[in-house]
């Protein structure tokens, strides 16, 4: 007779490794928003804006690198946002 003794679960070890891995990839993917915005206090509180849009060829392509850089910040945002609430649901340790 063979013995049906079920196999060791590892799936809750893996689960438990996941939340953490989904944070550090969000965190990473917000990095570049954090940064764009930055630029853009620093050059909207030293320069006037309507005069460097108007006059500065080149500010629209500055324009369009931060809503480029904005793209994975809010994916980045979502993935932490998902992976807090496993986190909670799953009612990992915290340690």
């Amino acid at each position: 007779m063979s013995d049906s003794h079920p196999a060791p679960d590892t799936r809750p070890r893996r689960a438990a490794r996941c939340s953490p891995v989904l944070f550090l990839v969000g965190f990473v993917l917000v990095l570049p928003g954090l940064c764009s915005v930055v630029f853009a206090l620093r050059i909207a509180a030293t320069d006037n804006l309507i005069r460097l849009a108007m006059r500065d060829p080149y500010f629209q392509m500055v324009l369009i690198l931060w809503g480029i850089c904005l793209v994975p910040t809010i994916g980045g945002i979502f993935l932490i946002r998902y992976a807090l609430r496993r986190h909670r649901a799953r009612g990992e340790s915290t340690s």
